[in-house]
């Protein structure tokens, strides 16, 4: 269909200039202010003005170029990106639905529009795309307080997938700007829904089958590793049980010596059995270790699985791990995060403390009202210094051969659940404390 180019100059700018100032009202909501916001949008917007001007395609390119751009420079990235796809999905089918209103009301078509399109049509079409495209962006304003934005955002397998169906749509809406600019109207209502619906549907179903069957995957082999925990475990029970048999038998043998010691009033004796009743009791009482009392006050399986799994292999560089739990502490709301924070904050104390002349890691497991609190003190070699401000950050690591990947994930985990608080810090000891709330 014909339009005189600075009609349809004006209706670009119209679309330009609500997107962006629809995608600024919409940020306030998905992450903290951003000072620079207003002043990206005010570039965009001159920009797009001038280059629109000259060439619909470059200026809609350049507009779609610089709100991602904008979008990557928000601090929270991932809600941002989904905002802006989900903006642009509204734009178009706005852009399309009030193009196809137009056209059956006023019975446009290739051969009369150049004279119909008049600007009372222009502006009729304008206030139709404006009204559809705010009240699309009231459904987003919704959608981002509800909880499914949570649970979309709040899951990293969810992310994924949606993050996979939002970039094929991405590309689709490319294609329709460049399909527009040279009057082909491929992306016409009925077949960018379809097109939107159908990828997005079958990308999501395949990564969710995906996802499920990697789950699967990851249950079974962690439960194939709990097995082999607890067998371990076992194991050194009744080991422990059976040194405590041989001592007990050894103990009232001794018992006797000393009562006959005693009835011949032979007190050099005495005291020589004593000290060897009393040598032989530290030794076999030492070999049960602490830990295993504290353990028992655990009531998740997996969590305590990975506990006596990080505490023996510490154990067996040399390092002196003690283990507090002041009540029975349960972590039901939040096992798999916390089951992946502590691998790798004390797999991150084990291999820090190991590096120091004496090894050390304490762990308190703290359950008080309201709150469950895990602290993690490590020796560590302060020689090196350590940012505590930029420890989480993607790719910081205090070693020369490391991608600090674990601490960053830990900080994303933690940045997921709004119920969940990380703190560090350093002194003689590094110390790392994950409060979650109940």
């Amino acid at each position: 269909m014909v339009i005189d180019p600075f009609k349809l100059y004006v209706i670009d700018l119209v679309a330009v200039l609500l997107f962006l100032l629809l995608q600024d009202l919409l940020s306030r909501h998905v992450g903290p202010k951003n000072k620079k916001r207003l002043t990206y949008t005010l570039m965009i917007g001159g920009l797009c003005a001038v280059v629109l001007i000259f060439s619909n395609l470059i200026g809609w390119l350049c507009f779609a170029g610089g709100t991602l751009i904008k979008t990557l420079k928000e601090p929270s990235k991932e809600k941002a990106f989904f905002l802006y796809v989900l903006l642009f999905i509204s734009y178009v089918i706005a852009d399309n639905l009030s193009s196809d209103i137009i056209i059956h009301l006023f019975n446009l078509n290739e051969t009369n529009s150049i004279v119909f399109y008049t600007w009372q049509v222009t502006a009729l079409r304008i206030l139709t795309f404006i009204i559809l495209f705010i009240c699309f962006a009231l459904i987003i304003r919704l959608f981002l307080g509800s909880p499914l934005f949570k649970l979309f955002t709040g899951n990293e397998n969810m992310r994924f997938s949606i993050h996979v169906s939002v970039t094929i749509c991405l590309i689709i809406l490319l294609i329709n700007t460049v399909a527009k600019s040279y009057g082909i109207h491929l992306a016409y209502l009925g077949m960018t829904i379809t097109l939107f619906s159908a990828i997005t549907f079958f990308t999501a179903l395949s990564l969710i089958i995906y996802f499920k069957a990697r789950k699967k995957e990851q249950d079974l082999r962690l439960a194939m590793e709990q097995k082999s925990i607890y067998e371990h475990y076992v194991a050194d029970l009744e080991e422990n049980y059976n040194l405590l048999g041989a001592f007990k038998h050894d103990y009232q043998n001794m018992l006797l010596s000393l009562e006959l010691y005693i009835e011949e009033n032979d007190l050099k004796g005495l005291k020589d059995c004593f000290n060897k009743l009393k040598i032989k009791s530290d030794l076999e009482l030492n070999t049960i270790p602490d830990y295993y009392k504290a353990l028992t006050t655990i009531s998740n399986k997996s969590v305590k699985s990975i506990l006596l799994a990080k505490i023996t292999k510490a154990k067996d560089l040399g390092i002196a791990v003690t283990l507090e739990v002041t009540k029975k502490c349960s972590f039901d709301s939040h096992e798999y995060e916390v089951i992946r924070i502590l691998g790798i904050l004390l797999d991150n104390a084990i291999e820090a403390s190991s590096q120091t002349d004496q090894p050390i890691i304490r762990l308190f497991l703290l359950a008080e009202s309201g709150s469950l609190e895990i602290h993690i003190h490590n020796s560590y070699n302060q020689d090196r210094p350590v940012d505590i401000n930029r420890i989480f950050q993607q790719g910081y690591s205090t070693k020369e051969k490391n991608t600090g990947i674990g601490l960053y994930t830990v900080k994303k985990i933690v940045d997921n659940h709004p119920d969940m608080l990380l703190e560090v810090e350093k002194g003689s000891l590094f110390m790392v404390t994950l409060t979650i709330l109940i």
